[in-house]
This record gives C-alpha cells, sequence and structure tokens, in this order.
C-alpha cells in the first residue's frame, strides 16, 4: 500500500533556509529536511498532537491544504464563525521540534442567505495570504454561484479584507489536490483578474 503524502517547500529549492516537509495524511507525523549547506539533508521525524492548537480543530484534516508564505507553512480552517490561521514553523535549530501555533482573525464569516455549502482554499500570492471562499446553493452544485477572495493580514491578528480585484494575476485551484497558486496571467496564456477552478473530472479549466 502506498502512503498518501502532502509534499511542500518553505521557499524556492536554493534558498539556504528551505526545508522540504512531508506530510502524511494517514498519521500525524511529518518528515522534514534542510537541503541546505551545512544541514546534511538529514531527515527527521516528528509525530505531533492532532488536536494541539484547539480541541476543535484537526491539524491532520488540514495538511493536505498547507501553503507557504515567508518561510512558515500555513493552513486556515473555518471555526465557529472565525478563520483560524494555523502557522508550521521550523526552528534552524538542528533536531528542535516545529512549533503549531494558531490566531482567530477578529471578523466573522456568514455563509450568504440560500447556500448550503462552503469550500475555502488558501492562496500564497506575491508574499502574501489570501483565502478563496466559494458558496454552493445545493450541496451537489459543480458550479459557485459566489465566489470571494479574502486577504488575511498576518500581522493584524489575521484580520479579513474582501479584495475587490486580483489586479494582474489570476489564481489557480484544483478541487482533486485541493492545491492553489498565484500566477501573472498573461504570462500563461490566461485572463487577468480571474480564479480557475479545476474539479477531478473536468477536461478544461472554468473562470
Amino acid at each position: 500500500m502506498q502512503a498518501v503524502c502532502h509534499v511542500i517547500l518553505s521557499h524556492a529549492p536554493a534558498h539556504p533556509g528551505c526545508v522540504v516537509l512531508i506530510a502524511d495524511l494517514e498519521e500525524t507525523v511529518l518528515w522534514h529536511c534542510r537541503p541546505g549547506a551545512g544541514a546534511g539533508g538529514r531527515w527527521l521525524r516528528h509525530e505531533y498532537d492532532d488536536h494541539a492548537v484547539s480541541p476543535d480543530v484537526s491539524i491532520s484534516y488540514s495538511m493536505s491544504m498547507l501553503t507557504t508564505v515567508g518561510g512558515r507553512f500555513y493552513s486556515v480552517d473555518h471555526l465557529q464563525k472565525h478563520f483560524l490561521v494555523v502557522a508550521l514553523e521550523f526552528s534552524p535549530v538542528d533536531g528542535a521540534a516545529p512549533q503549531f501555533t494558531a490566531v482567530a482573525t477578529n471578523d466573522t464569516e456568514h455563509t450568504p442567505a440560500g447556500h448550503s455549502r462552503t469550500v475555502f482554499r488558501a492562496v500564497e500570492s506575491v508574499g502574501e495570504l489570501f483565502l478563496v471562499a466559494m458558496y454552493y446553493v445545493k450541496p451537489r452544485d459543480r458550479v459557485a454561484s459566489k465566489i470571494l477572495v479574502l486577504k488575511l493580514d498576518l500581522l493584524k491578528r489575521a484580520r479579513v479584507e474582501v479584495m475587490s480585484t486580483l489586479g494582474e494575476r489570476s489564481f489557480f485551484l484544483a478541487a482533486s489536490s485541493k492545491f492553489g497558486a498565484s500566477v501573472r496571467a498573461r504570462q500563461v496564456g490566461l485572463k487577468e483578474n480571474c480564479i480557475y477552478y479545476l474539479k477531478p473530472d473536468d477536461k478544461g479549466l472554468k473562470d
């Protein structure tokens, strides 16, 4: 049986502080190493408490949706009408255990009237953390009837700011891998200021 994992880097591979993280999606286990000079590339294993940040939040559930900003790994959970931003940070001290911290947003989030399901995806863009909220009228609807892009201010208690435009950038989201990315739209042949979303059985992109 093959292990189900999520692999993500904290920085570009050539960055001296780069951490390669492998998150086991079936067990509460992290594997990580620093491939940079002097680190030796030694893999370290760490088991974590699934409810370390809150008894109501499963850290392991969010491991498949990690994104990186400024060398830290982030996930975002929806908790009692607030967003809980969970950060995972690795110390430069060899052998030190990674640390989880969490902060709740100041603003409440309400699913619009007439909608029954909401899907969230965290995306890093130009060094900042964004959250794409997709609202569905019916649980089995394939196309969201309303989409909001929220900017999370990590310095001010992760306060939520609703974005009116993405400017020259667009976001690319994949449901099957829970992957999200920000791109300069024209450089890759896409329309600016769009959200592209790909479901597992789709034959093309939706915007």
